[in-house]
C-alpha cells in the first residue's frame, strides 16, 4: 500500500482465541464447555422493543448536498403543480381566466425552525402567464417571482423494505410557513396590482394540493449482505444554524452500543457516515450461522469443513487510542487447550486510500495460548474467512453503497476517518450525479 496515498492510519489489533488439537487432557471438558457456552451467547438478531431502540448506522448530510437531493425529488412535480388552468376572483368579484406554463429554477434547501424537522424549499419561478381580462385580448407575459416552500423530513419504510427518508409537502398548509410570490409585471399595471395576491395565493394552493412525499434517500442494510439483517430509522435531527441534518438508523443486531448525532463537518465536507463498532461482532456471527462465513479451518487459518479449529464470535472493543481488538475462539471437540491468534497495529489499519475507506490486515498470527507449555503453529490468517468478513462488513458500512439517491448515482470521496470506542466515522464530500433518463 503506497504510503502517499494512505491517510489518517488507524491501527487495528485483532486477537484469535483458538484451540490447538493436541490430545484431550485435563483441560479438555472445561475447554468443550467454553466453547459450547460461547456458542449459546451468540445472540445474532433480537427484536427491538424499546421505545428508544440504539442507533447503528448514522448519516450526517450539509443543506448543499441536500439541494441536489430536493432537485432531483422534486423538479419536474413542482412543474407540473405550476401548470395551472383556472379561473382567478379578485377583490372586486370578478373572476378572471388564467393559464400558467410554470416551473421553478435556482432551487435551494435550509433547514427551518418552523417545526422540529423543517426544510425550506426557496427558489425562482420562471415560465408563461396567459390572462383573459375583460374586453382585452388574451395577453400573454412572462411569469417570475419567489417561493418559499417549508414542509418536514420524515422517516418511512417502502415495499421493499428499505428506510427511506422524505419530503412531506402535503403537511405544508399544515405548517403554515409557504409563501409564493408572482411577478406579472409586464402585464398593464391596472390588472397587475389587482391580479397578483389572488395569482399567487391560486399558485400556491395548488403546489400545496398536488406535491405529495418526496423521497429524497435511502438507507439499505442489503448492501451488507447480511442475511437477516432489518435497519429502521431511530434518530432525526435538524441544526438550522449550521445546516445540517442528522439521520440515525438502528438495526435488529444484538447490538447496544450507540452512535451520536455527528454535527461537526469542515467547509469541504457535506457528508458523514458513522457505524457502532458493536455491531461487528454480531454482523460476523450472522454470517457464521447462517453457514455463509466457515466455522472451521485448518491451523493455517485456511478454511477446512473437519478443521480442528472452530470459530465463535466473543467481542469486538475500540480503545482510545484507535487500536481496535477482536475476540474470537474456536475449541474443537476434544481440545488441549486454546490459544490467541492476532495482529500489531503495524499488520492491521483502517485508512483512506484515493479516497476510499479501506481495512489492510496484511498479516494474523498465533501470538500467544490460554494454557502453558504449548507450541503454537506459525501462519497468517489473515485471509480467513471470518476475517474477511468483518472486513467487508466494516469496509461496506462505511461506504457510499448504503446511500441511495433516487433517480441518481452517488459517490462519496472521504476526507477524514475517526475511531473510537463508541463510533467509527466517515466524512467527505456526497456528489450526486442524475442518471441519464
Amino acid at each position: 500500500m503506497p504510503h502517499s496515498r494512505l491517510r489518517t492510519p488507524t491501527a487495528i489489533a485483532a486477537i484469535l482465541l483458538v484451540s490447538m488439537n493436541l490430545g484431550c487432557s485435563s483441560q479438555c471438558p472445561q475447554v468443550k464447555s467454553d466453547y459450547e457456552q460461547r456458542l449459546s451467547t451468540e445472540a445474532t438478531f433480537v427484536q427491538r422493543a424499546e421505545a428508544t431502540p440504539p442507533t447503528h448506522f448514522g448519516v450526517t448530510l450539509k443543506s448543499s448536498v441536500l439541494n441536489r437531493m430536493v432537485e432531483l425529488a422534486l423538479n419536474d412535480g413542482l412543474g407540473r403543480a405550476l401548470d395551472l388552468a383556472d379561473t382567478v376572483s379578485l377583490a372586486s368579484g370578478q373572476s378572471i381566466s388564467v393559464k400558467t406554463d410554470g416551473a421553478p429554477a435556482d432551487l435551494a434547501v435550509y433547514a427551518d425552525a418552523a417545526c422540529d424537522h423543517c426544510l425550506r424549499v426557496a427558489g425562482k419561478l420562471s415560465g408563461d402567464l396567459a390572462v383573459k381580462v375583460p374586453i382585452l385580448p388574451i395577453q400573454r407575459v412572462p411569469l417570475k417571482g419567489t417561493f418559499s416552500l417549508v414542509a418536514p423530513i420524515e422517516f418511512a419504510r417502502n415495499d421493499a423494505g428499505k428506510s427511506e427518508v422524505r419530503l412531506n409537502l402535503e403537511k405544508m398548509a399544515e405548517i403554515g410557513k409557504s409563501s409564493m410570490d408572482a411577478e406579472i409585471a409586464q402585464l398593464a399595471p391596472t390588472w397587475a396590482n389587482v391580479l397578483k395576491a389572488p395569482l399567487s395565493q391560486k399558485l400556491l394552493t395548488a403546489v400545496t394540493s398536488k406535491l405529495g412525499s418526496v423521497t429524497l434517500l435511502q438507507f439499505s442494510g442489503a448492501s451488507l449482505g447480511i442475511e437477516g439483517l432489518e435497519v429502521f430509522p431511530t434518530q432525526l435531527k435538524t441544526d438550522a444554524k449550521n445546516g445540517l441534518v442528522y439521520l440515525g438508523f438502528g438495526s435488529n443486531l444484538a447490538a447496544e452500543g450507540t452512535l451520536q448525532p455527528i454535527l461537526d463537518l469542515t467547509a469541504d465536507q457535506n457528508a458523514a457516515i458513522a457505524i457502532s463498532p458493536a455491531i461487528l461482532v454480531p454482523a460476523v456471527q450472522a454470517g457464521l450461522k447462517a453457514t455463509k462465513v466457515p466455522r472451521r479451518y485448518d491451523s493455517d487459518g485456511k478454511q477446512n469443513p473437519t478443521g480442528d479449529y472452530h470459530v465463535t464470535i466473543g467481542s469486538f472493543a475500540s480503545t482510545g487510542d484507535n487500536a481496535s481488538e477482536l475476540w474470537l475462539s474456536a475449541p474443537r471437540t476434544c481440545p488441549r487447550t486454546a490459544s490467541v491468534i492476532g495482529s500489531t497495529p503495524a499488520d492491521a489499519k483502517m485508512a483512506i486510500v484515493d479516497n476510499k475507506f479501506v481495512v489492510d490486515i496484511a498479516k494474523v498470527e498465533l501470538k500467544d495460548s490460554s494454557l502453558p507449555g504449548v507450541v503454537l503453529a506459525v501462519a497468517n490468517w489473515a485471509s480467513s474467512g471470518f476475517v474477511g468478513e468483518g472486513k467487508r462488513v466494516l469496509q461496506k458500512s462505511l461506504s457510499d453503497q448504503v446511500i441511495t439517491v433516487p433517480g441518481s448515482t452517488s459517490t462519496l470521496a472521504a476526507t477524514a476517518f475517526s475511531a473510537n470506542a463508541n463510533a467509527f466515522v466517515l466524512k467527505g464530500k456526497l456528489n450526486v450525479t442524475p442518471t441519464a433518463p
